[in-house]
């Protein structure tokens, strides 16, 4: 009795051939089913990885070694995906904002 009633408490997940069929009839809805299930706070972990592993890069290329200098480019690199990003996403929502204000006027 207590599996069943577990079962039926589980939300079944769609196949995968009825998401990509979402995905071709309805994408915007698809996308924000989708993206409801992750924290914002870990899509900034994408690009603040890359802008730091493209500083530690260049930080080697310019020194030929694992250094202080490449190490520190690095922490710049990390700071810059992750508040730069968080920057101009939060000057893009004030312009979506301020358009969308003069649309419904």
């Amino acid at each position: 009795m207590t599996n069943l009633a577990a079962s039926q408490t589980v939300a079944k997940k769609p196949s995968t051939l009825k998401t990509s069929l979402m995905m071709i009839i309805n994408p915007i809805g698809a996308m924000k089913r989708q993206l409801e299930k992750v924290n914002w706070k870990l899509t900034l972990l994408v690009p603040a990885g890359a802008f730091g592993l493209l500083f530690f890069q260049t930080g080697l290329d310019m020194t030929g070694e694992i250094g202080l200098f490449a190490i520190g480019l690095s922490l710049i690199g990390l700071l810059y995906g992750g508040i730069g990003v968080l920057g101009v996403a939060y000057i893009c929502a004030l312009v979506a904002m301020g358009k969308n204000s003069e649309i419904k006027k």
